[in-house]
C-alpha cells in the first residue's frame, strides 16, 4: 500500500490555457431532390437548395453538408461555440424558417452537375446522394429524403439574398463535439426549409462555388485539451529485473517495475537505466508533461529523468533528485518548444531514467521502483 506521494513540479518555461478558432469549408455537400426513384442529384454543382420549389410534383429540396472536424481540431479539445454561415443567392419567397438536423447515415458527393440555376438537379452519378440513395445506385437511406435526427440542432430565418448564420446553439456544439470525439459518426447536417407549402425554396452557394467568400463556412471555437499517452514499451538498458511488466507503468496503483543493479557501482556509471517509449498523436503540442512516480528501496539513491531531444539527437536532462523510500511524483512540464521531444512523422517519444547510489551500498540490496511513467500532450 502506498504510504504517501509527494508531487514535485518542474516547469520548463511558461504556458497558459488558450482558446482557438478554425474556419472550415465542407468536405462534401449535395442536394436531395425529391424523386421516388432517386435519379437526381447535384454533387459537383455550385449551389445547394432547401425548401419547396414551384414544381407541381417532387418539389422538396434538402441540402446536405459535412465538415472534416477531426481533421482540423486536435483530439481532446472542448468545443465552445459553433456557427454555420451560408450565402443565399436566389429565391422568389419571403422569410422562411430553415432548420439544421444531424444526419445519422453516411452519404456521397458524386460528379453530377446541374445546369442553369440548378434547381432541377442533374442525373445522379455513381456515389451521389439522392432522395432514395446514400450512394447512388447501390446504397439506400432508411427512408426517402434522408436519415436525420428529428429535433433540429439550430434554426434561422432566411429572407432575401445575402449571408445567413446558424448558431451557436447547444445542439450544434453537441453535434461538433460528438464528431470530434467519434469521427466515424460524422455525417454532417441536412438543411430543411419550409416544406408545408410550395414556393419556399432558397438557393445557397456550395463548396464548388467559384466565389470563395460565398462558400459555406463552419466556424468553431474550441479549447485545446490533452491526450494521456501510456508507454508502448520499456527496456532495462542496465540492471537486472526484479519484477514488473509494461502495464505496471500505466497507473498510480502500487504495481511497479522493479530493477536492481547487476554489478557493484556507486556514482561513476548509473547501474540501473530504464528507457520508456511512447507515441504521441499530436506532433506540435503547446505543452508536454512527463510524469514519473517512483521511489527507491533504500536512502541515497539518485534519479535522473531525461527525454530524448529529436532536434539534437541526444538525451536532455529535465530533472535530477534523490529519491525517498516512498513514492514521489515528478511532473516535468515543457512549455518551450515541447515538439523537440516528439519525432516528426512518427510521434515517437523516449524517456530515460537513470539511477545510482550516492554512497557505497551493496548492489543487490537496493532497487529502483517505478509505479507510473506517462506523458500528457496538450494542444
Amino acid at each position: 500500500m502506498k504510504c504517501f506521494a509527494v508531487v514535485v513540479l518542474v516547469i520548463v518555461a511558461g504556458g497558459a490555457v488558450h482558446a482557438d478558432q478554425v474556419q472550415l469549408t465542407p468536405m462534401k455537400d449535395n442536394t436531395l431532390y425529391q424523386d421516388p426513384d432517386g435519379l437526381w442529384s447535384n454533387g459537383a454543382g455550385q449551389h445547394l437548395f432547401a425548401g419547396r420549389t414551384a414544381q407541381v410534383q417532387n418539389s422538396v429540396r434538402r441540402a446536405l453538408l459535412a465538415f472534416d472536424v477531426a481533421g482540423a481540431i486536435p483530439p481532446g479539445a472542448t468545443i465552445n461555440s459553433v456557427t454555420l454561415r451560408l450565402n443565399m443567392s436566389m429565391t422568389i419567397s419571403g422569410p422562411q424558417e430553415m432548420t439544421l438536423h444531424r444526419v445519422v447515415s453516411n452519404w456521397g458527393e458524386g460528379a453530377s452537375d446541374a445546369f442553369g440555376n440548378e434547381g432541377s438537379g442533374a442525373p445522379a452519378e455513381a456515389g451521389d446522394a439522392t432522395w432514395r440513395h446514400t450512394f447512388f445506385d447501390t446504397q439506400f437511406w432508411g427512408g426517402p429524403g434522408g436519415d436525420f435526427v428529428a429535433a433540429p440542432s439550430a434554426m434561422a430565418v432566411v429572407d432575401q439574398f445575402g449571408p445567413y448564420t446558424w448558431g451557436s446553439t447547444s445542439g450544434m456544439v453537441g453535434d461538433v463535439q460528438g464528431w470530434l470525439d467519434n469521427p466515424a459518426a460524422n455525417f454532417g447536417w441536412v438543411l430543411i426549409g419550409n416544406e408545408a407549402v410550395s414556393v419556399t425554396a432558397k438557393r445557397f452557394d456550395s463548396r464548388e462555388n467559384p466565389v470563395p467568400e460565398n462558400r459555406p463556412v463552419l466556424i468553431v471555437d474550441y479549447t485545446p485539451g490533452e491526450v494521456v499517452v501510456t508507454p508502448e514499451s520499456f527496456t532495462r538498458v542496465r540492471g537486472l529485473p526484479v519484477s514488473g511488466v509494461l502495464s505496471d507503468l500505466f497507473l498510480s496503483d502500487d504495481l511497479r517495475v522493479v530493477t536492481r543493479p547487476d554489478v557493484f557501482r556507486t556514482s561513476a556509471v548509473p547501474p540501473v537505466q530504464i528507457e520508456v517509449r511512447g507515441q504521441s498523436p499530436i506532433q506540435s503540442p503547446a505543452e508536454l508533461l512527463i510524469r514519473v512516480e517512483s521511489h527507491a528501496s533504500v536512502n541515497n539513491i539518485f534519479q535522473r529523468l531525461m527525454a530524448f531531444n529529436y532536434d539534437t539527437s541526444q538525451y536532455e536532462v529535465l530533472n535530477s533528485r534523490t529519491l525517498p523510500t516512498t513514492d514521489i511524483v515528478t511532473d516535468v512540464i515543457v512549455a518551450a518548444n515541447p515538439g523537440r521531444f516528439i519525432e516528426d512523422g512518427t510521434g515517437n517519444m523516449r524517456v530515460l531514467l537513470q539511477y545510482n547510489a550516492l554512497a557505497f551500498t551493496i548492489a543487490p540490496i537496493w532497487q529502483a521502483r517505478q509505479d507510473q511513467v506517462i506523458w500528457r500532450v496538450r494542444n
